[in-house]
């Protein structure tokens, strides 16, 4: 075994140890062992907002540049993306039709998270009328992924394309998608080891959340992610109530009573929401409101008054989609004394934008307004934020399970690398 190799065994025998990833990094050198240093010193140390907002500026240069050759899947087209974690890869999405998902580890052997895509089933009703089907039978795929012994690396799990697609027709309206993540919770929540995250990403009915609610993987669980989920009030109270080491939560795209909130656990640190005002109101009155540190909001259904976000005190990183200039000018009014990191998607104007940033700049790390043009930030914007500030062109928002939830590690699109898309 070579010392690099011992090295690396060592962190992973220690994932949650920096030390080995240090002295890894100093035994690499080079720009490879900088981004290890970074990434350790980003998730463990309290900066000035400049001195940290450096940091991630030269972050985001080092894995632009190098972030696809580091990863280990640079000629591995099964994977999507991956996301770094204190200088490794921890988390990656992977289409099990186009490879083994047990060969991530020969790649990334720091591997803790995993996204398992390409588990969907396709019927063809053009010509057959027994409907030729292909694709990976969902069920039977995350079956025997539990089976594998290997599993045992993984603290995190993440289900995509948990679904059957009927192909009658050559246009987009003979195209008939159906969600079987109610199937797949069914068949496993009953047999899923003690994870730390886990995540369905399609549509899952109160059936599907009354299979969950029996798993004793809730009692381990500090991260779970709902998307597309219905639970009735009662399911969400009863899931809340089953989640004692609960951290972070990721309800995104789901239809969530906001009265429910006051049953969150008060472990709750991290939260994704669908949002309009009765959320807002209802998640500012809950009891994790003093403790809340993580925040992001998204739908078509945008605040109004984004006035309640000053219950937030503890609030480190507010990620806001499709905020209106009123909103801006809201927020630029409002205490939030921890608040370090903020991302604003959708135009605002230059005039909005210098009012938020004299508000608010000087105790900003990282200010993301990817999407927006660089001539909207003119420099009197930008002069007035103590941190990094990140423009430019769209690009893949996506995030995959982080299977240790560390506040004071960057969280707006940090270490995130898109590698292939497939269809």
């Amino acid at each position: 075994m070579t010392e690099l190799a011992a090295l690396e065994a060592a962190c992973r025998a220690a994932p949650d140890d920096d030390a080995p990833r240090l002295v890894w990094a100093d035994a690499v050198g080079g720009e490879r062992g900088e981004f290890v240093v970074l990434q350790c010193q980003l998730a463990r140390e309290e900066l000035s907002p400049a001195a940290r907002g450096a940091l991630i500026r030269r972050h985001d240069e080092l894995l632009a540049a190098h972030g696809i050759a580091w990863s280990g899947f640079e000629d591995c087209r099964a994977a999507r993306s991956c996301s770094f974690r204190r200088g490794f890869v921890e988390a990656v999405a992977l289409d099990v039709r186009r490879a083994p998902w047990t060969t991530i580890f020969e790649r990334a052997p720091l591997v803790r998270s995993l996204r398992v895509r390409g588990i969907a089933k396709t019927f063809d009703h053009q010509d057959d009328a027994d409907a030729p089907e292909s694709g990976v039978d969902p069920v039977e795929a995350v079956t025997e992924l539990l089976a594998d012994p290997a599993l045992a690396q993984l603290a995190g799990l993440e289900l995509d394309d948990t679904m059957r697609y009927d192909i009658t027709g050559d246009t987009e309206w003979h195209h008939h998608s159906q969600s079987r993540a109610d199937d797949v919770l069914e068949a496993i929540a009953p047999r899923l080891p003690a994870l730390r995250a886990f995540s369905v990403q399609r549509e899952t009915t109160p059936r599907g959340i009354a299979a969950l609610l029996d798993s004793p993987v809730l009692g381990s669980l500090e991260q779970l992610g709902l998307h597309l989920a219905k639970p009735t009030p009662e399911q969400t109270r009863a899931l809340f109530g089953k989640l004692p080491r609960l951290r972070a939560l990721d309800l995104l795209y789901s239809d969530i009573d906001p009265q429910t909130f006051a049953a969150l656990p008060a472990s709750v640190v991290e939260l994704q929401l669908p949002f309009g005002d009765a959320t807002l109101a209802a998640l500012a009155a809950s009891p994790i409101a003093p403790t809340l540190e993580r925040l992001h909001l998204s739908g078509a259904s945008q605040p109004r008054d984004l006035a309640p976000l000053s219950a937030f005190p503890r609030l480190r990183a507010l990620d806001l989609t499709g905020v209106t200039p009123d909103s801006v000018v809201t927020l630029a009014r409002l205490s939030l004394p921890a608040l370090r990191e903020l991302c604003l998607l959708d135009t605002i104007d230059a005039a909005y934008a210098l009012e938020l940033a004299r508000a608010l700049g000087g105790q900003l790390a990282c200010l993301d307004v990817i999407g927006q043009k660089d001539q909207a930030w003119p420099e009197d914007v930008r002069a007035a934020i103590a941190g990094h500030v990140r423009t430019g062109p769209y690009r893949n928002r996506d995030t995959l399970l982080d299977t240790a939830t560390n506040t004071r590690a960057p969280w707006l699109r940090y270490g995130f690398v898109e590698l292939y898309w497939w269809g």
